[in-house]
């Protein structure tokens, strides 16, 4: 029996073709995680922020029941129609 030497060239090409993918590999493994952490940190500062910086200066005029007088509507500087006192300047987060 005899054993043939190994075929230094043939082995050094598949490590070297071994190392590339696991190059290839690791790139991309690191560019998904980076990806996926740029885009959920985005999100969560996307979601942070809407909580945070909401500012509606919207009005919307409503009637005040508990007010029932012409009179007593006009001295709070509000506006009376159709027999209710109305305030134009009423936020719906009230």
């Amino acid at each position: 029996m005899s054993f043939a030497a190994p075929n230094k060239k043939r082995t050094n090409t598949n490590l070297s073709k071994q190392h590339k993918l696991s190059n290839i590999r690791k790139t991309l493994y690191i560019t998904g995680f980076a990806g996926l952490f740029l885009i959920s940190g985005s999100a969560t500062i996307f979601l942070i922020s809407s909580f945070v910086y909401i500012r509606n200066d919207a009005s919307y005029p409503t009637s005040l029941p508990w007010v029932e007088s012409k009179s007593q509507c006009e001295e709070f500087g509000r506006t009376w129609r159709n027999d209710q006192c109305w305030d134009g300047e009423h936020s719906h987060d009230f």
